[in-house]
């Protein structure tokens, strides 16, 4: 519908469309209830508040979602910088925590009584599709207007091409680096690269000798009746480096099955980092952070709410419940009690599998030890 408290009087010539909408807002309907009625009308005033300030037009919106045009690609860019930091410190019902994913492209469309029409509307709103919370994208024709006259504390990170559906041409994709705002995002969700997602750290030597161990965890990891890998060794053996690079690999394999040729891991293969952690209670929500799960805060809510009301842990739970995919779990020493945890999603995702790093064994069901030893030198030839 349009905006009643804005000009009707749209931008003509060329023109920046802006496409937003909450990530993860169906899974904040379930959890929050008649309590999401009122995020969302924060979220709208909120953001219609900033997109006037900045000079842009509301020519749609639908539940969560915003479709803004602006007369500059400059106006466009601060508004999406101000609405991110704002959305990101502000204080939610029942603390959730709410992420808008952005698309940004400038184009001329045509202009008629209901809005706009035109190639550039679809993909700016496949832009803004193939993004993650807290992100936002420009096109290739948006980010030379604004490279020059970003706001302070805004950069540009160049994401490579990516195909857009029923879009001919690939499309270089930039993203707006806020900063004090997270970064670090899984690969866009565009039809480029036909990989499953994943968040690995990108390495920046290559992996060498280790080639016998890692057909033997290949082998491992390959059998269904394998659910849980243990690498274990001393510090400095290089159980971390070996478990990214049998990782990386998981990411673009193949396999047929039931005559159908599919991902080995079609959900993808992530990494959950748990050397900072300081008790097991913080492994779910560590591994919820790496998939980029919306965990919706229990403290303080009663059963009249509205919504269920579930742990972080049985959230991560159903979500992971249905996916096939990989966590790597790195540098469990230190939290062997959560090794219960882990059997939980091997009884509830059967289709998950979960590669460790420990100095010792977490003693969990259905458990295989790999033990890493040193590498050996070669002889004097």
């Amino acid at each position: 519908m349009k905006n009643q408290y804005t000009d009707d009087r749209l931008p003509e010539g060329t023109v920046t469309f802006l496409f937003t909408d909450i990530e993860g807002s169906t899974e904040l309907l379930k959890a929050l209830g008649d309590t999401y009625a009122e995020l969302l009308s924060q979220q709208r005033e909120l953001l219609r508040d900033i997109f006037n300030r900045w000079g842009g037009q509301e020519v749609d919106t639908q539940g969560d979602s915003f479709f803004i045009s602006f007369p500059r690609a400059t106006q466009a860019v601060s508004a999406a910088v101000e609405i991110q930091k704002t959305i990101h410190e502000r204080t939610w019902p029942d603390d959730v925590e709410v992420r808008l994913r952005m698309g940004l492209h400038t184009g001329e469309p045509l202009t008629w009584t209901e809005g706009y029409v035109g190639m550039d509307v679809h993909r700016a709103a496949r832009i803004a599709h193939v993004g993650h919370g807290g992100q936002v994208l420009l096109s290739e024709t948006t980010t030379p207007l604004v490279r020059d006259e970003l706001p302070d504390g805004v950069s540009l990170l160049n994401l490579g091409r990516h195909r857009l559906k029923d879009m001919r041409r690939p499309e270089r994709i930039h993203q707006l680096v806020i900063e004090g705002l997270p970064s670090a995002f899984p690969p866009l969700k565009s039809e480029s690269t036909g990989l499953p997602p994943h968040n690995l750290p990108l390495q920046t030597t290559a992996f060498v000798g280790r080639a016998l161990e890692l057909e033997v965890l290949e082998g491992m990891i390959s059998d269904t009746e394998v659910r849980l890998i243990t690498i274990v060794g001393p510090g400095g053996m290089g159980k971390t480096r070996i478990a990214l690079a049998l990782a990386e690999k998981q990411v673009t394999i193949r396999e047929r099955t039931n005559g159908r040729v599919r991902a080995r891991f079609p959900n993808g293969v992530f990494f959950v980092s748990l050397a900072p952690l300081a008790s097991p209670s913080s492994i779910p929500p560590a591994i919820a952070e790496a998939l980029n799960i919306q965990i919706v805060s229990t403290e303080g809510r009663s059963a009249g709410s509205g919504g269920e009301i579930r742990s972080p842990n049985k959230q991560v739970l159903d979500f992971l419940r249905s996916k096939r995919l990989m966590l790597v779990m790195d540098n469990f020493e230190h939290l062997l009690k959560g090794a219960d945890f882990l059997n939980e999603i091997m009884a509830l995702a059967p289709e998950v599998k979960i590669l460790v790093t420990s100095r010792e064994g977490l003693n969990a069901k259905a458990e295989h030890l790999f033990p890493l030893t040193g590498m050996k030198f070669p002889d004097a030839e």
